[in-house]
Formats: structure tokens, C-alpha cells, sequence
């Protein structure tokens, strides 16, 4: 009979302080953390995967979906951890990421480089949030944690639905560990209570832009109008704080 063995699946969500996490996961984990480049396939997350030596991972991070314990031995136990974050200040941040990073992002765009001063314009972040052009704006919390890989690696046009949603609120609750973006300092504290960490390392936050725009930002009636579109991710947040509160006071 093979032993059990333990492994750590950090979901990174996009825009949730996952690169501030990954950060911390490498000074902790060493040579037994292994990071998962963003695929667009299903069959590029088991590319990845399928030749690693399982006895000497702890831990696997990055951008892919809820259901990676599938390929994996069956003497492994996974556990999933991820954090969420606001839905609205989630698209807002991809939007100043997206600005800031455009040159690199896109090398084709003719369009200079923004000013990191310039926060950019409501109007403008409306109307780029409008564009379905990556499944990521459309409830893409919702889209990582549900057990649909068409909803995760599909063209935009694919729409999330109640359906999708209902899968991920099951395996939310299923989750090892969530925490909240914008507590992310205390609930980092209980996470690695949990794990057993020695201690935090000393972190910095990458990709963060003090002079961004965000929600406050934004009029009332243009709020609700991003709220709406992101209803499911929404909906996740509010089931997402009840765990994280049972966590907390768990931990």
C-alpha cells in the first residue's frame, strides 16, 4: 500500500495578490515549490504536471483551475487554498495592471506607455470592462473555482451560468484554506498558523500601484452596473468571508 502523501494546490486568482503570494511561497518552499505558468488548455496544465516528482513537491501555485488533484496519484492528498477579492476592485486592478503594463502585454500596441500618475478615467474603465475579450472579466473568480474547463479556457463568448456558479460555491466550501485580498495580512498570519510555517517571510507587494483608480472612484450607478455584471463573483465573495470568518477563528 503507497504511502499518503500531502500536497498544497495555491489557486492563483487573477488580481487577488497572487504574485505578492507566489513571493512568499518561494522563500518558504524552496525547492519544493513548484510554479505553474498561465495555460490556456487543458492539455498544457497536464504538460506541466504529469512528469513532476510528487514526493518532492509541498506546494503548486498559479493560474489554473479548481480540479488539478484529477491527474494527480492517487496516494496524494491535495489541499486547495486561493484568496478572493472584490469583484469590483478585482476588475478595476486588472484594468491598471492592463494600462501599465500594455507594452509588454501587448508589443504590437502602438499606443505609448501610460503615465504611472495617470489613474486613468471612469468612462474609460467602463467601457473596457463592456468588452467581453477575456473570460477573465466576466466573473472570473466564479470561472477558476468551478469544476468547468470549458468556462475557464473557453473563448469569452462562453458565458458563465447558475450552473457553473453552483460548482464553484461546492468546491469553495470544500477549499483547505481562503483568504480575503483585502485582508491579507491577518488572514496570511492564520494561513501560516495552519501550515505550520516557522515564520513570514519579508514581503513586498508586486504590481501594486498606489495611484490607481478604484471603486471609490467610481459613481454609484456605475458601481452597481460592474456589480451586476459580476453577480456570481459577487455572490462568491459574500460565501467566500462566511468560511474565512469560520477559518479565522478555527485557526
Amino acid at each position: 500500500m503507497s504511502t499518503k502523501k500531502e500536497i498544497i494546490i495555491s489557486i492563483h486568482l487573477r488580481k487577488t495578490g497572487g504574485s505578492t503570494f507566489r513571493s512568499i511561497l518561494e522563500k518558504v518552499y524552496g525547492e519544493r515549490y513548484v510554479h505553474i505558468v498561465h495555460t490556456h488548455t487543458l492539455n498544457g496544465v497536464w504538460e506541466t504536471i504529469k512528469n513532476l516528482d510528487f514526493n518532492n513537491i509541498d506546494i503548486i501555485h498559479g493560474h489554473f483551475p479548481y480540479g488539478l488533484h484529477r491527474f494527480f496519484p492517487k496516494n496524494i492528498i491535495c489541499k486547495y487554498i486561493t484568496f478572493v477579492r472584490n469583484p469590483v476592485e478585482r476588475l478595476m486592478s486588472e484594468y491598471n495592471y492592463i494600462r501599465h503594463y500594455q507594452e509588454t502585454i501587448y508589443p504590437y500596441n502602438t499606443k505609448p506607455l501610460i503615465d504611472p500618475n495617470d489613474i486613468g478615467s471612469t468612462t474609460e474603465f467602463l467601457q473596457w470592462a463592456a468588452t467581453m475579450d477575456d473570460v477573465g472579466k466576466d466573473n472570473g473568480m466564479t470561472r477558476a473555482l468551478a469544476e468547468d474547463r470549458e468556462s475557464f479556457f473557453c473563448q469569452p463568448s462562453y458565458y458563465v451560468t447558475e450552473r457553473i456558479y453552483r460548482s464553484a460555491l461546492d468546491n469553495l466550501s470544500d477549499l483547505y484554506f481562503i483568504g480575503i485580498q483585502e485582508n491579507f495580512e491577518n488572514d496570511l498570519l492564520a494561513l501560516a498558523k495552519k501550515l505550520g510555517w516557522s515564520s513570514i517571510p519579508e514581503q513586498s507587494r508586486i504590481n501594486s500601484f498606489p495611484n490607481r483608480l478604484k471603486a471609490v472612484d467610481l459613481l454609484p450607478m456605475d458601481r452597481s452596473k460592474i456589480e451586476g455584471m459580476q453577480l456570481y463573483d459577487m455572490n462568491l465573495l459574500e460565501e467566500a468571508k462566511k468560511l474565512n470568518t469560520v477559518m479565522i477563528q478555527e485557526s
